[in-house]
């Protein structure tokens, strides 16, 4: 161990630095802190890849770039998604008492101990990038294909259909016909949701819509008023065609009579994968941190539409002393009291609800209430000032606004103070 070379002695022989740009990194961290390769990143000396290439050869460790239909999934799922996204770790293969392990970093001595207890196998380090380990986490636990995209739903009538969707809450529906195929889709969350719809499908729409398609047929593609009755209500819609001698395309618009939902930029697909997948592995309990107090409090009433999707149902907690009982947007805003033990209690008659995702803003949360909040529903996310000793909320969504109004999406573990 004594004849490994410095990683600035790698970087030196690889002609990637020179001894001044050593030097000058070793001022660097000693006014900033952290290790000397970051502080090499940091200057724009090196890039974060050749910095991982480097600590690979200095531990004389493989660099890799694993195929994501290779990983063996018995010895990737012995661990927990929460562990591996937290230490950007992930099992990749097993050979009888050894575990192949990919990480981003070999200074890791404590994962590899812990790892090793755990599974009681013999660790052999391999180094990827991070967006690489990443892309690996979601492959392993990203779950199983919606079952519409594997084609096993059953064809629904019309109304069964109808039903379906605006139960779902979609605002967006549409019917697409091909040939002899029919279906019928709507859109949840960005995603698109599909059934195929069995015939005689246009007699069964005009008994729900108010004109009936005939004057839609004779619009030319222009959008035309109607009204869709659902549950004993008629829900204001625009309807518009678009057909060929090939198919049709048939859109229909709900007009929702309330305001908008205000507009957030969309987080990245792999950042909702992260989070969804946290959810479903029951580590979804996010302190949110924004670059604003007004930005934060904006959006965190949204959060659980804009990171789950639109159907879920969700519940936004205020202090009794916050300003407005109701966030409006449709969104379902309870008060919690402002004792600690009716608080809690309070949460305790919430639990049973089941709820998809709750969010809170509250001014004082101790971690006993922490604790209790945790356990209202799949996914919490709150914005208080929360104790540094309530450990339940181990990661943090940080979202903070970027030039041009856009904004910034993060997840990462939550480093308790003293661990910095």
């Amino acid at each position: 161990m004594s004849d490994r070379k410095s990683l600035g002695e790698v970087l030196l022989g690889y002609g990637r630095v020179s001894a001044q740009d050593q030097q000058r990194a070793l001022d660097y961290q000693r006014t900033h802190g952290g290790y000397f390769g970051e502080a090499l990143v940091a200057m724009g000396k090196i890039s974060r890849e050749e910095l991982e290439f480097g600590l690979a050869a200095q531990f004389e460790l493989p660099y890799v770039f694993p195929d994501p239909a290779s990983i063996d999934l018995d010895a990737a799922e012995l661990v927990a998604p929460e562990w591996a996204l937290a230490n950007l770790t992930l099992p990749i293969a097993r050979s009888g008492d050894r575990l192949s392990v990919v990480v981003d970093s070999p200074l890791k001595s404590e994962m590899v101990r812990d790892l090793e207890e755990r599974t009681g196998l013999a660790v052999d380090l391999a180094i990827a990038s991070p967006g690489k380990i990443r892309e690996l986490i979601r492959h392993v636990f990203g779950g199983e294909a919606d079952e519409e995209s594997r084609g096993l739903r059953p064809a629904a009538s019309m109304d069964d259909f109808l039903d379906e969707a605006l139960a779902a809450g979609a605002l967006r529906l549409g019917i697409s016909l091909r040939t002899h195929r029919i279906t019928g889709w709507w859109d949840q969350g960005g995603r698109h949701l599909r059934r195929p719809l069995v015939s005689g499908w246009p007699s069964a729409l005009d008994r729900r819509i108010a004109p009936p398609l005939a004057t839609v047929r004779d619009a030319g593609g222009e959008v035309r008023e109607a009204h869709l009755s659902w549950g004993g209500t008629q829900l204001p819609v625009s309807v518009r065609r678009v057909a060929s001698a090939s198919g049709e395309e048939w859109l229909l618009e709900l007009r929702r009579a309330e305001a908008a939902l205000p507009s957030f930029d969309s987080p990245p697909a792999t950042f909702l994968e992260e989070v969804r997948l946290l959810a479903r592995a029951g580590a979804g309990r996010f302190l949110l941190r924004t670059d604003s107090e007004s930005l934060g409090r904006e959006i965190l009433p949204h959060l659980p539409r804009i990171l789950l999707g639109s159907h879920v149902r969700t519940a936004h907690l205020v202090g009794t002393d916050a300003d407005g009982e109701d966030c409006g947007h449709d969104i379902f805003t309870l008060s919690v009291p402002s004792d600690e033990i009716e608080a809690r209690g309070f949460l305790a008659r919430l639990r049973p609800f089941g709820l998809d995702a709750v969010t809170a803003d509250l001014d004082d949360c101790t971690p006993p209430l922490a604790s209790a909040l945790a356990l209202t529903a799949g996914m919490v996310v709150v914005r208080a000032p929360l104790a540094v000793d309530a450990p339940v909320f181990g990661w943090v969504l940080e979202v903070a606004r970027e030039e041009g109004e856009r904004l910034r999406w993060q997840v990462r573990p939550r480093v308790p103070e003293g661990h910095r």
